[in-house]
């Protein structure tokens, strides 16, 4: 009996302090939305957009229409950006793989800005799909930290 009074208070203590670790841990979380977390860095998230180019009958997307695109869509809601041409590939569900030009273009925003950058950024990926005939924009999204050296 007092071998099993023992085992259940050793487990009883075991979950006692399982839930002080599990409610520090979710607290620690609600102490700032941007949390600075040493000499400078702050968090952050990294997004990479993949615009794919080729329009098929139609052609490519070339460079004015995607600067028209990213002024109109993409600018007005980020701090800056940095844009790069790339080569892809892709395996379309027949099996075929494609080869096409892309733009890729990389934002990176602080945590504390919410999701409102982040709703931008897909809307700016549909319409794009949407106005220059892509089947999909790939959207990555990574958590990061990042500071400006001065």
């Amino acid at each position: 009996m007092n071998g099993n009074k023992r085992l259940l208070g050793s487990v009883i203590g075991h979950t006692v302090l399982m839930c002080v670790v599990v409610t520090m841990g979710m607290m620690s979380g609600c102490v700032s939305d941007r949390e600075v977390v040493g000499d400078g860095w702050i968090e952050a998230y990294r997004v990479d957009l993949y615009f794919g180019r080729d329009m098929g009958n139609e052609g490519e997307v070339d460079e004015d229409a995607f600067e028209r695109f990213i002024d109109e869509y993409v600018t007005p809601h980020v701090g800056g950006m940095t844009i790069y041409k790339a080569e892809g590939r892709y395996r379309l569900s027949s099996g075929e793989v494609i080869e096409e030009g892309s733009y890729v273009v990389t934002v990176l925003y602080r945590k504390d800005e919410g999701e409102v950058v982040m709703d931008a950024l897909k809307k700016a990926a549909s319409d794009y799909a949407e106005r220059f005939e892509q089947e999909s924009v790939l959207i990555e999204r990574k958590p990061t930290t990042m500071r400006f050296a001065e």
